[in-house]
């Protein structure tokens, strides 16, 4: 067995060259080696992105169709179900009987859904009077508290007359202060 030495451990790695044939041999296969599959099979990525994406519109689109059957006016989804999934189903029907069947299904859900704009409207309307009726009374409310806050205040504008004398006190003693400096700089042979 061959021992390296230090010495040859310790080489530079600019100093170490690859013959040019071998780069380009090793070169081929990994180029050769990129484009294979697992197994050595070639995949082509770009056939199945097409496909993957309309499997993913078509369960998407099946997805919002089967949801939009029990919408109502006024849902997100209601006009997917009036324009698309209705008109769809009715696609799907061949026989003339069934056909008038499903005319007169179509019939009762466009009544149910009038109900519903009905009443959806009724209890719009209802909530309404009611939220002005309790805007009401809070602002009578916040005027009455507004008057009584003023009252208090009147009363406490009383009270300030006795906030003014400890403010002159304060003020006498600012004015004392102000002498006493200035003596003080007087005296001082700078000025300072």
């Amino acid at each position: 067995m061959n021992r390296i030495s230090n010495e040859q451990l310790n080489i530079p790695l600019t100093s170490l060259k690859m013959p040019v044939d071998d780069k380009e041999r090793i070169r081929r296969i990994l180029e050769a080696q990129s484009s294979l599959g697992p197994k050595g099979r070639r995949i082509y990525i770009g056939t199945f992105a097409p496909v993957f994406a309309a499997v993913v519109l078509l369960v998407t689109g099946v997805g919002v169709a089967f949801a939009s059957r029990d919408s109502f006016p006024g849902d997100a989804l209601y006009s997917v179900r009036i324009n698309v999934t209705e008109p769809a189903q009715g696609l799907l029907i061949r026989d003339d009987e069934e056909r008038l069947d499903w005319d007169m299904e179509l019939l009762d859900r466009r009544l149910d859904d009038e109900q519903y704009a009905l009443v959806l409207e009724e209890h719009s309307e209802q909530d309404d009077a009611a939220q002005f009726e309790s805007e009401l009374k809070s602002l009578v409310g916040d005027e009455q508290d507004l008057e009584q806050t003023d009252d208090e205040s009147a009363t406490s504008d009383a009270s300030i007359g006795s906030v003014d004398e400890p403010l002159s006190d304060i003020e006498s003693d600012l004015d004392d202060l102000e002498r006493e400096i200035g003596r003080e700089q007087n005296e001082s042979p700078d000025g300072e």
